[in-house]
């Protein structure tokens, strides 16, 4: 699976790179936006035609919320303090994690206050996000499911599902869908409020 994700990057490079064609600079936020939509089709279809997951919510008890809190919670506390370490203080640096790895939203809400946080949260955020699909099936397999989940951030629900779904198991897809949409209705409170503190 990571060979196929690299060659499709390394292909899609090459193509924006070296060719340029119009119609896709034209229409890529909606090419995005509509393979997205293929794939969470897809993931429905099998959630569909197999056993719904969500059944064992009940039987997966109170941790399936907690795990998305402590995953915001440590994604806070860890990029505030590795902000300190690069020389930004410790709230701009919350400001900058509280993305989740959602690059094209903080990135927005922090420009009015800071074009360079806004500059930082977009590539720390981006960078996340792909760093999550190289390093999730690595951390599925070495550390645990749950923690894959946490790599990605928001990813989790969205992009990264399909990569989370092959290398962990399906009750692990609850964690991450909820994880996703609870980091996503996060962002936008918590960057304004952590700016305002």
């Amino acid at each position: 699976m990571i060979r196929m994700i690299l060659a499709s990057i390394a292909s899609g490079a090459a193509v924006g790179y070296f060719l340029e064609p119009a119609f896709l600079i034209e229409h890529q936020g909606f090419l995005i936006d509509s393979l997205i939509c293929v794939v969470l089709v897809a993931i429905g279809y099998e959630f569909g035609r197999g056993e719904n997951p969500f059944k064992d919510i009940r039987k997966l008890g109170w941790k399936v919320f907690v795990v998305p809190i402590m995953i915001a919670l440590g994604t806070l506390l860890v990029g505030g303090l590795s902000g300190l370490i690069v020389g930004i203080s410790f709230k701009d640096a919350m400001a900058v994690s509280a993305g989740f790895g959602w690059y094209s939203l903080n990135a927005v809400l922090l420009a009015d206050y800071s074009r360079e946080l806004s500059a930082i949260s977009f590539l720390s955020n981006m960078v996340r996000e792909t760093v999550g699909i190289l390093l999730i099936p690595i951390v599925a397999r070495y550390i645990g499911y749950i923690e894959a989940v946490a790599v990605p951030g928001i990813s989790a629900m969205d992009l990264c599902l399909p990569i989370i779904e092959q290398s962990t198991n399906k009750n692990i897809i609850i964690y991450a869908i909820l994880s996703g949409t609870l980091m996503a209705i996060l962002v936008p409170v918590l960057t304004p409020l952590i700016i305002q503190l």
